[in-house]
């Protein structure tokens, strides 16, 4: 198993930025979007990386061979669509820019990794 390890990116704007900057993106093609509104979305979305890699370690861990186990930092296209569809979410609340997914054969291979983890 190869465990990788990234510098912390810490948000360095505040969550009021972070949300006026998702809206700028959500209301306007990204192209013509101020590249400062850009560096505070990539921020908030770069911030999210070393806790996404440390779930997924975790979840490497039960080094289970009949799971597959993935990751995934949600695209700035895939935060504008999402934005796009619920007009009232606020970047900064978005609860899905990072994830972790166990994909199991069989839902006793579900059970046996439940398990595993408690």
């Amino acid at each position: 198993m190869t465990v990788v390890y990234y510098d912390y990116v810490k948000p360095r704007y505040s969550r009021k930025q972070v949300d006026r900057s998702g809206s700028v993106i959500r209301d306007n093609e990204i192209s013509l979007v101020e590249k400062s509104d850009l560096e505070v979305v990539h921020n908030w979305r770069s911030s999210m990386e070393v806790p996404l890699l440390k779930a997924y370690n975790l979840l490497l861990d039960a080094d289970l061979q009949s799971v597959v186990i993935t990751k995934r930092l949600k695209r700035i296209e895939s935060i504008k669509a999402k934005l796009c569809r619920d007009d009232e979410l606020k970047l900064s609340k978005m609860q899905d820019i990072a994830g972790c997914r166990v994909i199991c054969s069989s839902i006793n291979d579900v059970y046996d990794y439940r398990d595993l983890r408690r």
